[in-house]
């Protein structure tokens, strides 16, 4: 983060604090379904979701468990897996809704979560390409 403009530099910072204070909303959400989520495979799978992300938050911070580019992208595919699965579980609850006006938000949510897991594998494949391209490079030279 330190090659990065300040103005970058202040971006991914507040884009962090951002994120962990949507982590914290959802973890008082959460706590009433109980510990861990309790049951509730929905918020168990938002759950995991929110600690993934915080992860590569923390990376771009130069902290947190994630090492390198490639932890990343793994972490990336984890969080477009997830919400693949996310997507199954409240599909499932938007067929068996029976205000229509709810169903009909469940629904444009899950439009949004498909959207951007579809753009996080996408991102996720071409970067792993080009870091074996790379690497393929650097070995045949």
């Amino acid at each position: 983060m330190a090659d990065l403009p300040e103005t970058e530099q202040i971006q991914l910072s507040e884009a962090s604090l951002s994120l962990k204070e949507k982590h914290a909303e959802l973890e008082t959400q959460a706590s009433q379904w109980g510990e861990d989520g309790g049951e509730n495979d929905l918020v168990a799978l938002a759950k995991e979701m929110c600690i993934m992300m915080l992860d590569m938050s923390d990376f771009t911070q130069g902290a947190g468990p994630l090492q390198t580019t490639a932890d990343v992208i793994v972490t990336a595919k984890d969080i477009a897996r997830a919400g693949g699965q996310l997507n199954v579980i409240a599909q499932e609850i938007a067929n068996e809704c029976p205000d229509q006006s709810c169903k009909r938000d469940i629904l444009a949510y899950l439009d949004q979560v498909q959207l951007c897991s579809h753009q996080l594998k996408i991102t996720s494949a071409v970067k792993a390409d080009l870091n074996a391209s790379v690497r393929e490079t650097v070995e045949s030279a």
